[in-house]
């Protein structure tokens, strides 16, 4: 399985630190084109740095929220490729390991994680407007909204997937080498990827409790699909609709998504929130056993090496 098959690859635990180095080292680089304009649109007088940085808001820096987006995803495509060629040649894995133990890449399980994640997304939504009505409002630019379509197509998978290849790919490989346990590795890699989330606009805007639930519990889910199937296929899936419908379809008071969405609520409480993941979450790992046909989840109990 996916896991294990770190053992087929190069192990030494200094190559894990190198990954290390390139995702902070690709990370940086990708925040600079942001940096340097926010630097320039300061200097000339038309941003407010601690501004955006108190509400996240791309009018503090003289830019469209499409211009923010662009700016913000763009440069993460190279992150994307960098880290996958890093582990490719680090690591000594075909392309095809670097992502999964099948075969190929599995599409199906793409689409498949993708099109329930965002029916539970949907009902989540619609259950919410029906309670509170008021703080959803319906707005619609065509040319504003195509560009926001464009953007979101070719630079934001890239983002949810260098998060996948790293957190519950390279990061969750090497913890399950050196716990030798299924569960430990899950568990350490969802709090890590949690953590990384800490500085995030949401854990201000509903609570640092409620937002971790959401980061640490997505980070769970996503490891649970790449343990039991074996590969990021269906975490790639779940991570891109996830943020894709964030960016186009709903966008929320005080995420780090704020775009020109179809529609924008301008109040969501966060142990609803919270609540709604934790059983949008539970449901689809009970579909994906049926579906997917997977071990019983005891399995992730044993030990990962004998």
């Amino acid at each position: 399985m996916y896991l294990k098959q770190s053992k087929e690859g190069l192990t030494d635990w200094w190559r894990y630190a190198v990954i290390l180095c390139v995702v902070i080292v690709l990370n940086f680089m990708a925040g600079l084109p942001l940096a340097v304009v926010s630097l320039f649109k300061t200097i000339e007088g038309n941003a407010s740095l601690p501004e955006f940085a108190n509400s996240f808001d791309p009018a503090a820096l003289g830019l469209s929220k499409n211009m923010l987006l662009l700016l913000m995803m763009a440069p993460l495509s190279l992150v994307f490729f960098g880290l996958t060629i890093a582990i490719k040649y680090i690591h000594g894995y075909s392309f095809t390991q670097v992502f999964t133990s099948s075969r190929r890449f599995r599409w199906n399980r793409f689409f498949m994680a993708a099109l329930i994640w965002f029916a539970f997304l949907a009902l989540s939504d619609v259950a919410y407007y029906l309670m509170y009505p008021e703080t959803y409002e319906f707005h619609f630019n065509f040319r504003e909204f195509m560009v926001l379509i464009l953007i979101c197509v070719l630079f934001l998978p890239m983002q949810a997937s260098w998060e996948e290849l790293y957190f519950r790919g390279n990061l969750l490989q090497g913890l399950g080498l050196l716990s030798r346990s299924r569960v430990a590795a899950l568990i350490f890699s969802s709090a890590i990827f949690g953590l990384v989330h800490y500085f995030n606009p949401e854990v201000k805007e509903y609570g640092t409790v409620n937002a971790m639930i959401n980061y640490v519990g997505f980070g769970l889910l996503l490891g649970i699909t790449v343990i039991m199937d074996g590969g990021l296929e269906m975490a790639f899936g779940l991570h891109t609709i996830n943020n894709f419908y964030a960016a186009v379809f709903v966008s929320y008071s005080g995420s780090v998504l704020n775009t020109p969405a179809l529609i924008s609520s301008n109040h969501v409480d966060g142990t609803y929130m919270a609540i709604a993941f934790v059983v949008a979450a539970i449901l689809f790992l009970l579909l994906a056993k049926k579906v997917f046909r997977w071990k019983s989840y005891k399995w992730l109990m044993e030990p990962l090496y004998d």
